[in-house]
């Protein structure tokens, strides 16, 4: 009895120490970007103004490159989703005029106009507020010294060639920009390894979610059986919103009391049944499982053996 229950709690405690080393390896990460900004400040010392001391023209010339650096990625906020990501930018010709073209995935940013390599206080208010067809055409994602000045930046454009490069100032910016594309920076290579330790924490949890996931469905009574029986619980198990405690002030009662009656339709199974019938119909949520069912009957005779 209980063969699926433990063992689909096992290997969620197996994701839980997964995931405290990530949070452990998110920290580690964050003091290697400090670094790294650290380096790039230092850069633009003699640069108050950033890439500001250019003219726009002269930003927005055909024929330069720019090496945009994101230092968390767009998963940043997640805990296991920042990564280094690196963008090499081309300002080229366009039936429009300019466009923005990345090189790597060959693939066209956006146009080049009086909105690009300016930062939103230039922009009129439908470029801020609103969804405009044009403004979804405008390239705008370069990031200024102002944001270089913050404690915290995670974006930066630097030049790798262009008129600026004249200046030694940007030189300097040019030459940390191309050894950075070469793998020539240390500290910078330091952050970038980091990536490679999330893919590998995420591979191991993804290897899990499979084999729970295979166990319970395939070890216990047929699934497709068991939602027949429980018609109620699969259909309130598939509807059911898991995150309605964790993202308002005040919780959708509603789902409160699904939960709730979850929780009661579970505790009216078998425990290896339940786990099936939870597994079958939550998805990706199916790690709550052991959660909903610490009130089951007969994990409650398990903890008091134990």
């Amino acid at each position: 009895m209980s063969r699926i229950f433990n063992e689909v709690r096992n290997l969620r405690v197996a994701i839980s120490n997964i995931e405290s080393a990530q949070y452990k390896l998110s920290d580690e990460r964050r003091e290697a970007v400090k670094t790294v900004q650290a380096d790039i400040r230092a850069l633009f010392k003699n640069l108050p103004a950033g890439l500001r001391h250019l003219s726009h023209p002269s930003l927005a010339s055909e024929g330069n490159r720019y090496l945009l650096i994101d230092l968390d990625g767009p998963e940043g906020g997640i805990v296991n989703g920042a990564r280094t990501r690196f963008t090499l930018i081309d300002i080229c010709k366009s039936l429009a005029g300019l466009a923005a073209w990345d090189i790597a995935r060959d693939e066209f940013l956006g146009e080049v106009n009086e909105f690009s390599f300016r930062d939103s206080t230039f922009w009129p208010d439908w470029m801020i507020y609103s969804n405009h067809p044009q403004k979804r055409k405008v390239w705008t994602d370069a990031v200024f010294h102002s944001d270089v000045k913050a404690t915290f930046f995670r974006k930066i454009l630097l030049p790798v060639s262009g008129p600026a490069l004249a200046h030694p100032a940007f030189a300097r910016l040019a030459d940390y920009a191309r050894s950075v594309i070469e793998r020539k920076v240390a500290n910078m290579e330091h952050l970038r390894g980091f990536d490679a330790k999330f893919d590998a924490y995420d591979a191991q949890v993804e290897e899990i979610e499979r084999k729970a996931q295979s166990f319970a469905l395939t070890e216990g009574q047929d699934p497709e059986i068991l939602n027949a029986q429980n018609g109620e619980l699969a259909g309130l198990i598939q509807t059911m919103d898991w995150t309605y405690d964790m993202a308002a002030d005040r919780p959708n009662r509603a789902y409160a009391e699904q939960e709730r009656r979850i929780r009661a339709l579970l505790s009216a199974l078998p425990v290896d049944d339940a786990v099936v019938v939870f597994v079958q119909n939550a998805g990706n949520d199916w790690v709550k499982a052991p959660y909903y069912l610490q009130g089951h009957p007969e994990v409650k005779q398990m903890k008091a053996a134990a």
